[in-house]
């Protein structure tokens, strides 16, 4: 087949960390009616591809795909065909989002076919690069001030954790256009880009916050933070706090909205939305171990091709990929990997003391313990390691033994 005939993709056949990322040729397809075939410029690293890569997702049952699955979520790019029905003129700058696990090849891609009402256009003056960073963590953020509302009449102080991220940041913007008081955390070296935003700073928690966003995801804290009949959002439904005196508990589920987005890329275009892109890469090295490149550890700005656990670790362009960097998350360094914060890829030199006790890491430590890894070297071994923790082990498979002491502590971290 020739080349002009394919195109190229990143997915992962059978998972077992950043290595396990290929780059496949695929054959270009047309769009059919309502749909558009977009030349893909750039798509932003979500740290969930390395959980998909690293095989977290298939351990969970929200992976099924039997012959390989896509990587990647938002993109941007230009319209290379139209199907019947469609408005969009070839040449049309777009930006979108695709859903879901079980696909054959995501936005990691050099062409994607995608219905045209899923997209929005991107304005002039905006490139496209910037573009691909919008679809999720402006639609994340904006979703998420939706969550929050209006300021109430008794407090209007908010705490937005991460605020230096790229979800963080926007939480931060389209607050302080709610009227609610912002007061961003993040590391010391990034007080300047958070104060910069109109938000307060501060580099510890503390108490009696009227709302807390956790965009980062830790939970170290819990609903400490938030003063009794408070407000909290976080970012990870598995993760949330039950809620506790009188403190209303919301989690950010993302949607789709394009009309939304659309006033985001305008929003975007006007300077008015910030954006942090650090650095540009080839497709082929999307399968670059993280610890190869994570060499500094926290507070420190992070380098390039590290991957982050906050809503942006990097950017793919096409035929660079552009990693983009949000400050203020450990990287991953020793080659030893393990699962931290339900991720895999963050590795045990690079996790703070204060990240060590958040439930998730606990949890996952524990499985681990009873023989499940996220990044190991068998996706069936793990598998059966699985069954095996959840108490359905056959007799005389490997790990039977462990079952009964493992399982109470660890079908909840895989479920």
């Amino acid at each position: 087949m020739s080349a002009v005939n394919t195109f190229r993709a990143a997915v992962v056949r059978t998972p077992n960390g950043p290595d396990s990322i290929e780059i496949i040729d695929v054959p270009v397809t047309e769009p059919g009616p309502g749909q558009v075939r977009v030349a893909v410029a750039a798509a932003p690293v979500n740290p969930t591809d390395l959980g998909v890569a690293g095989g977290f997702f298939h351990e969970l049952g929200m992976i099924t795909q039997p012959d390989r699955t896509g990587l990647g979520w938002d993109f941007a790019g230009t319209v290379a065909a139209a199907g019947p029905g469609v408005d969009l003129a070839v040449g049309t700058r777009v930006a979108g989002v695709v859903l879901g696990f079980d696909r054959d090849f995501g936005t990691y891609a050099e062409q994607l076919v995608v219905p045209a009402a899923d997209v929005a256009v991107v304005p002039d003056g905006l490139d496209l690069v910037a573009a691909s960073t919008v679809p999720l963590n402006g639609l994340g953020a904006a979703q998420i001030v939706d969550l929050l509302g209006n300021p109430p009449a008794d407090g209007n102080r908010l705490l937005v954790t991460g605020a230096a991220g790229a979800i963080g940041a926007n939480v931060v913007a389209f607050a302080l256009d709610r009227g609610w008081q912002v007061t961003g955390l993040a590391r010391a070296t990034d007080e300047p880009f958070v104060r910069g935003l109109g938000a307060g700073f501060v580099t510890e928690a503390g108490t009696g916050w009227d709302a807390v966003v956790d965009t980062t995801s830790q939970q170290v804290w819990g609903l400490a933070p938030v003063r009794d009949g408070g407000l909290f959002v976080g970012v990870r439904p598995n993760l949330v706090p039950a809620p506790e005196r009188e403190i209303t508990v919301h989690a950010l589920v993302t949607q789709p909205d394009t009309r939304r987005l659309g006033r985001l890329l305008e929003r975007a275009a006007a300077g008015r939305l910030p954006s942090r892109v650090h650095a540009v890469l080839p497709l082929t090295r999307a399968r670059r171990r993280p610890a190869r490149h994570g060499r500094q550890r926290h507070p420190r700005p992070l380098r390039a091709r590290a991957l982050t656990r906050s809503g942006l670790g990097g950017l793919f362009v096409t035929p660079q990929l552009t990693l983009v960097r949000a400050a203020g998350v450990p990287v991953a360094r020793n080659p030893r990997q393990v699962v931290s914060e339900g991720l895999p890829g963050v590795y045990p030199d690079e996790i703070s003391p204060r990240s060590r006790r958040s439930p998730t890491y606990l949890a996952i430590k524990s499985a681990l313990k009873c023989g499940i890894s996220a990044s190991g070297p068998s996706f069936a071994a793990r598998t059966a390691a699985r069954n095996s923790v959840a108490g359905m082990a056959e007799p005389g498979v490997a790990g039977a033994g462990r079952a009964k002491a493992c399982s109470s502590g660890n079908t909840e971290a895989l479920r």
